[in-house]
């Protein structure tokens, strides 16, 4: 074709899609939707992902060489070694524990000499408000500190052994969860272990003699060179990452696009026909329909471009939280912007080329009647698609007894393919089943059926649309029960404990009656840890019980030890080990946790005060109970006699809180402000063992519900603009307007079924692949809840909003063509 009737052709096509203006709003926004969630996905991704040189300075700041060096070691050779204008920074540590607001914080005292404003710092470490510590005593803190502290700056606060004073906010740029605290020279004690020494060269190296002295003193060395080495650049992976995502996103939207073009081609009927009156070939007619569908693809792409990068710059002033560590301005890649504005207009043009086929295979007199072939019953793709199924199915079933993992993913998706081909066959064989429907299910039924073929492909976009929600949700739930899979608490327990340097003694009598108070139904018990008795009445020396049997594989098993605890009765219905109640009277060891004994034994090792120590063989018996991945839970224990038997006494440093179902939020808050009115006293519950994005998980799972009903919408409305006719003819036979919206409501809620149920494998099976690859054992949990909703609420949501906003059809169209 040459470029003149090129022109007249995309003319043509231009004033069609201005005519056509609900259609054209209708492809673009369908296609400019994946397109702006490739291009947020993608600039958020490289805008929070750490580039090799955020990465380098998190580890190095500004510096070319960092030491690592124990307390004794000799800064002044260092120094003296390094050549001259060797500018250097000497870090030092402290770790502290403190409790605030009844909850655990660590927090890590550095003092930098000669300061923080030191240049060789940056990166590492940042002012966010109020000035920088100069006088000795002076400290900038997390911002979490100073509100456990309740404080503010200007404020006297006591941070471990050290009084200071607040004089500005600091962070860790990379590390936003770090609780650091940094002090001015002069603060820390001189017998402080030095965390290590940073080094900004002159040239850039160092002769590799200091390197082998440094190790030779036992320090250790980490040059720019190689952080630079292993780091890894996350933001080219993201990139592909966003480009296969919107491959698939764009998938889904062509598949909703080609629908929407077939109907765009019946209304341009009378036009095409003029095309091929005048002398056009029924490639200029092909050529009218595609162009359509690439300038309406670029708009499209384009306008999704733009609302992808709007979308990453209004979510940059949350970013810094969402990922732990404070991300520079938005990094728009342009390369990535063009990838996906080509993105759109392939997917628009590709699908219209089938509707651009089918328009040039009609007579000119057959188009300017506006009379379109009859629907045809599914053809051989639909047959082939079926074939495909059962043959995924059956490579997914052996794949998974043979753990092939490779084959397993080939299976799995030949069984999607195999799905979206054989709609078509799904929705003749639903209009077979019609006469056992009532009379509107039956119209539906039949009138779907009909246009099975050119229904279908909106069908199957609405089935990965709904397909979105069932995977994430299998995927979220899976990892739940991963994470849980070793819990260090149970949902129902909690652990109440102290530092060990501000009492020595155990729980107070007061805390624990508070806790009993507050929790009457709850079972709150001592943990009372067996220890040798010491002559000066500290802290004796800890018990531990050999005979925990593991089984790592069979016959290969692993003895372990554990902390010996004392119990009684109430501490085994605390850790749900109610069946150890009677040996542990009888006088037997109990093992907890899911172990086994050691062929019926434990061996108790107890050291003595003056050195060495005895070995006891208990006789033991294995109780079933949670396995709490947590050494302050008890996994070997024996009763009090026992105990005196053997010449041990106990220390009790936590308390153990096991309520009868479940603790919400607001019990462990109520627990946690019963541990803040008792200063040195701190509760741990299960949550504070998880990883946090589990609500990252759920917000993801919520989001997608309506953006699956939302493509579900505009799958159905495009499938019902093809029975428009249907519903013409009903109207002129005397059918009322309820008549109507009962049958338009039955269409949306059979198509909304068919999607519906086949999302639930659609969404699944990819899950499974994910879960069987990986190396590390994880679950695969259903997502029965979001399954029902997908099945039974989705089909009723869609048949209600249809049958409301459903119109009677004008008459006075019943002669043109169908829209």
């Amino acid at each position: 074709m040459n470029t003149a009737p090129l022109r007249a052709a995309a003319r043509i096509a231009s004033r069609g899609a201005r005519r056509n203006v609900p259609r054209s709003i209708l492809v673009i926004a369908m296609v400019s939707l994946p397109v702006a969630l490739v291009t947020a996905t993608a600039t958020v991704a490289r805008t929070t992902v750490a580039g090799p040189e955020a990465q380098v300075a998190g580890t190095l700041g500004a510096a070319d060489v960092y030491f690592s060096v124990g307390r004794n070691f000799d800064v002044d050779e260092l120094t003296a070694r390094l050549p001259g204008g060797s500018d250097v920074v000497r870090t030092t540590f402290e770790e502290d524990s403190l409790i605030r607001r009844g909850a655990l914080v660590n927090a890590t005292i550095l003092e930098p000499e000669p300061g923080l404003e030191s240049p060789l710092l940056r990166g590492l470490y940042e002012l966010e408000a109020g000035r920088v510590p100069k006088q000795p005593g002076e400290v900038a803190l997390h911002r979490d500190l100073l509100a456990g502290f309740d404080a503010e700056i200007g404020d006297d606060i006591e941070l471990g052994e050290h009084s200071l004073r607040v004089v500005g906010l600091a962070r860790v740029p990379q590390d936003l969860d770090h609780h650091i605290a940094i002090v001015a020279p002069g603060t820390l004690s001189a017998d402080a272990s030095s965390g290590g020494i940073l080094v900004d060269l002159p040239s850039g190296t160092l002769d590799p003699s200091v390197y082998k002295w440094v190790r030779r003193q036992g320090g250790s060395v980490t040059t720019r060179d190689e952080v630079a080495a292993w780091v890894v650049n996350d933001a080219a992976v993201w990139d592909g990452v966003s480009l296969v995502g919107g491959v698939l996103a764009l998938f889904a939207t062509g598949l909703i696009a080609a629908a929407a073009f077939v109907v765009g081609a019946r209304r341009q009927l009378r036009e095409l026909g003029m095309v091929g009156a005048i002398g056009g070939e029924p490639r200029h007619v092909r050529a009218v329909v595609w162009l359509g569908g690439t300038t309406l693809g670029f708009v499209g792409g384009l306008l999704g471009s733009v609302l992808g990068v709007g979308m990453a710059f209004a979510v940059h002033p949350f970013l810094d939280p969402l990922v732990g560590r404070v991300v520079g301005p938005v990094d728009v890649n342009v390369l990535m912007l063009i990838a996906a504005v080509l993105m759109g207009t392939v997917a628009a043009t590709l699908a219209a080329l089938a509707p651009a086929r089918s328009a040039g295979k009609l007579s000119v007199v057959a188009a300017l009647a506006g009379r379109t072939p009859p629907p045809r019953p599914p053809g051989r793709l639909a047959g082939f698609g079926l074939l495909i199924l059962v043959a995924g199915g059956v490579l997914t079933a052996w794949a998974m007894i043979s753990d092939q993992n490779a084959w397993l993913a080939v299976g799995l998706v030949g069984m999607l393919l195999g799905i979206l081909l054989a709609i078509p066959m799904l929705v003749s064989f639903v209009g077979s089943m019609a006469d056992r429907l009532p009379t509107a299910g039956r119209l539906a039924a039949r009138d779907a059926a009909r246009h099975g073929r050119r229904t279908g492909a909106a069908v199957a976009a609405a089935v990965i649309a709904l397909a979105v929600p069932v995977a994430v949700s299998t995927y979220s739930l899976s990892e739940e029960t991963y994470e849980r899979r070793s819990p260090r608490l149970g949902d129902d327990q909690l652990l109440i404990g102290q530092l060990a340097d501000v009492a020595s003694a155990g729980l107070t009598d007061d805390i624990a009656s508070d806790v009993r108070r507050a929790f009457p139904k709850a079972l709150t018990v001592p943990l009372r840890q067996a220890v040798t008795p010491r002559k000066d009445g500290g802290r004796g020396y800890d018990v531990f019980a050999f005979g925990a049997r593991e089984e790592l594989s069979p016959g290969v098993a692993t003895v372990t030890s554990w902390p010996l605890f004392v119990a009684d009765g109430d501490l085994l219905r605390a850790v749900h080990g109610e069946d150890g109640v009677e040996p542990l009277s009888e006088g037997k060891a109990v093992v907890l946790g899911g172990f086994d004994t050691n062929e019926g034994f434990v061996r108790v090792r107890v050291p003595a005060e003056g050195g060495g120590e005895r070995s006891v063989k208990l006789p033991a018996v294995a109780v079933e109970s949670p396995a709490y991945f947590n050494e302050s839970i008890p996994r070997i224990v024996i009763s009090q006699d026992t105990a005196d038997e053997l010449g041990l006494s106990e220390y009790v440093s936590l308390y153990l809180l096991t309520s009868p179902g479940p603790l919400s939020s607001d019990d462990i808050d109520r627990a946690r402000q019963i541990a803040a009115d008792h200063p040195g006293f701190f509760v741990f519950s299960n949550e504070d063992y998880l990883p946090k994005y589990a609500l990252a998980r759920s917000a993801a799972t919520a989001a997608s519900v309506p953006l699956a009903l939302a493509v579900l919408a505009v799958a159905v409305a495009l499938v019902a603009s093809e029975s428009r006719r249907s519903h013409q003819i009903l109207v002129a036979i005397g059918a009322g307007p309820l008549t109507h919206r009962k049958v338009v409501a039955a269409t949306s809620a059979l198509l909304a079924l068919i999607a519906a149920v086949l999302a639930v494998p659609a969404g699944f099976l990819p899950t499974v692949v994910v879960q069987a690859a990986s190396q590390a054992g994880r679950p695969l949990v259903v997502p029965w809840p979001t399954i029902a909703i997908m099945v039974l609420v989705t089909p009723v949501l869609s048949a209600a909003v249809a049958g409301v906003v459903a119109r009677t059809p004008k008459l006075d169209t019943l002669l043109t063509p169908a829209t």
